[in-house]
């Protein structure tokens, strides 16, 4: 995949734009530019940054254009926004956007990162802990397609994930296992599969460290097993067996979601195609391990008779379920 970073229709500062957009001799100029890289560079995709800043009908016109260059290219707009309505606004195709049609194949999902931040770290209330990331979600039908969001536990301006939870092994561990079986397009920022920590108040260079390895002045390689900590390699691990698991299973990369309230620190989402599904379970209590009753979600499970933990290969009758505190299961469902 050859996918432009980052790319930028404007400049601002201190509150006055710098480009004018309205103008249509620098509109054409900057839409013709776009497509010259597109095709000297012969790109996949482009991340616009900040989208929602510049102009929003010349933005429209822009991704109108690309799109009609080459209709399967990907433009995916960074919309850092805090709340599901606002951000689907500027999603491509959004029910809410009146006349209004951004035309983007994707968005920023930072409602979701916001959820996932604060969940693991909250205890379960009316709007908190759990509950913050199942009210996201149950906003999707805002979204033109909520599963082409690019989803994430942090990125390039945010937080390290692994200090938002306090470096906590089990929280970490909670917030990945979400991310790569919920809806959308996960994100994985570099640094992610070993630990790294830092605090974007610090500074970026904080949160943009060298990644160990590589250089023969660097006292470990991280890029090697022998060059992690025993954590590092566990985190490491757990991510790639997911990752490797989800490739080849169609209910996370093309199902739909379907999810139910949190219940006594418990959060169950399935996703599932008309043949496969997949339950994952959260369990959000400091100190309790907790026994789910499998009947409350006979909707799905009727059609299945068993399921594989993915992680350690535990095969589960779909009566009562039992999940450790903190801990998060991926169960493969079988008929």
């Amino acid at each position: 995949m050859r996918y432009v970073a980052k790319y930028g229709l404007f400049w601002f500062k201190s509150g006055i734009w710098l480009s004018n957009q309205n103008n249509p001799y620098l509109a054409t100029y900057l839409i013709q530019n776009s497509i010259w890289w597109i095709e000297f560079a012969d790109l996949d995709g482009i991340r616009m940054d900040t989208q929602p800043y510049p102009y929003k009908d010349f933005m429209s016109n822009w991704a109108k254009r690309v799109l009609e260059e080459y209709p399967d290219f990907t433009l995916l707009g960074e919309t850092w926004l805090q709340k599901p309505a606002f951000t689907a606004y500027f999603s491509g195709n959004s029910p809410i956007s009146g006349n209004y049609n951004s035309h983007l194949s994707s968005v920023t999902d930072f409602p979701l990162y916001y959820a996932t931040r604060d969940a693991f770290n909250q205890n379960d209330g009316w709007t908190t802990g759990l509950y913050s990331i199942y009210y996201v979600l149950a906003q999707d039908f805002l979204y033109g397609n909520a599963y082409n969001n690019v989803i994430f536990l942090d990125n390039h301006d945010l937080d390290r994930y692994f200090t938002s939870v306090g470096e906590d092994i089990n929280k970490f561990k909670m917030g990945l296992a979400f991310l790569l079986t919920s809806r959308g397009i996960p994100m994985l920022y570099y640094g992610t599969e070993i630990l790294t920590t830092g605090n974007e108040h610090k500074g970026h260079g904080h949160i943009r460290t060298d990644f160990p390895g590589g250089w023969k002045e660097d006292k470990a390689n991280a890029f090697t097993e022998e060059g992690r900590t025993k954590e590092q390699n566990e985190i490491y691990n757990y991510i790639k067996k997911i990752a490797d698991w989800r490739k080849t299973n169609k209910a996370i990369t093309e199902g739909k979601l379907l999810h139910f309230v949190p219940e006594n620190n418990v959060y169950v989402f399935f996703r599932y195609t008309k043949n496969e599904a997949v339950m994952v379970l959260l369990n959000n209590h400091n100190t309790k391990k907790r026994t789910v009753d499998c009947k409350r979600f006979n909707e799905i499970l009727k059609d299945y008779s068993t399921g594989k933990d993915i992680i350690s290969g535990e095969i589960y009758n779909l009566d009562k379920i039992e999940i450790s505190k903190k801990s998060a299961l991926i169960i493969e469902l079988k008929k």
